[in-house]
């Protein structure tokens, strides 16, 4: 059985030292920082390392194999409905929803694509080879949709990355496309769309500054920083973004603030 859910740590949100791009850290020192969300009364919530069982994912990923490309599973990313929760598996690529019981039901399951072979492989000029979608992210959106995002299997090609709008019982469409990494997203009250990209020039770059993007509503997009190491959560709230920052950083990561408007 998979886990879904991990230890939460609650935040004091104390803004420390300004820093470029008016960016403030709220807290620091944390391991591994990833998930980040607001409670109703206001407290902001990190993803720690505990975990809680909640549904066997594995278990329907070995039965269903909803992509046809072999039983592997690596849960996530949750969104909560009143139905009951929905999950991101981005080794299964597809989006599952976990009943009140327990019952596990594939919602999605996202394509991958052909791209370039990168030269380290000693292919022909020209070749390509399949990747895998990897969807890594799900909210819901204003309009009741939920929108996954997508890192992209090896080789990580940068601008190959979309963000899916997925509507139960229909096909995932692309809502959004272009970005290179994606790790998570989230809507502010207007309704604009954030991506949270953590190697905005591609893993295997092995640069990895992050970048924080605006969708605009014609589809295009706009770069609301890049002072980013590896960031792995995101959420909006009160005009601001909440990052967390350096999430693949035992005892360094940190939580930052970034004015949006």
């Amino acid at each position: 059985m998979r886990a879904l859910a991990v230890a939460l740590l609650t935040i004091a949100l104390t803004p420390a030292v300004a820093q470029a791009e008016g960016v403030t850290t709220v807290a620091s020192g944390l391991d591994n920082p990833r998930g980040l969300a607001f409670s109703h009364d206001g407290t902001l919530l990190a993803a720690g390392g505990h975990v809680v069982r909640l549904a066997d994912i594995a278990g329907h990923e070995g039965q269903a194999d909803p992509d046809g490309a072999g039983a592997e599973t690596n849960p996530n990313s949750v969104a909560v409905t009143p139905a009951g929760a929905v999950v991101v598996d981005a080794a299964g690529n597809s989006l599952v929803r976990v009943a009140p019981n327990g019952t596990v039901s594939t919602l999605a399951v996202f394509p991958g694509q052909l791209v370039d072979a990168p030269p380290q492989l000693g292919l022909p000029p020209g070749t390509k080879i399949p990747a895998q979608a990897v969807p890594t992210s799900v909210v819901q959106g204003p309009d009741g949709a939920y929108y996954v995002s997508q890192l992209t299997g090896f080789p990580f090609p940068t601008g190959r990355a979309s963000v899916f709008r997925v509507v139960p019982g229909q096909a995932p469409t692309v809502y959004a496309t272009g970005f290179t990494n994606a790790v998570d997203l989230a809507f502010d009250q207007d309704g604009s769309l954030y991506v949270l990209e953590v190697a905005h020039n591609g893993l295997l770059s092995g640069d990895m500054t992050g970048a924080l993007i605006r969708v605009k509503r014609d589809g295009s997009h706009q770069v609301v920083t890049t002072a980013l190491t590896a960031p792995g959560g995101l959420t909006v709230a009160g005009g601001a973004a909440y990052v967390s920052d350096c999430g693949a950083c035992p005892g360094t990561g940190k939580v930052i603030r970034l004015p949006l408007r």
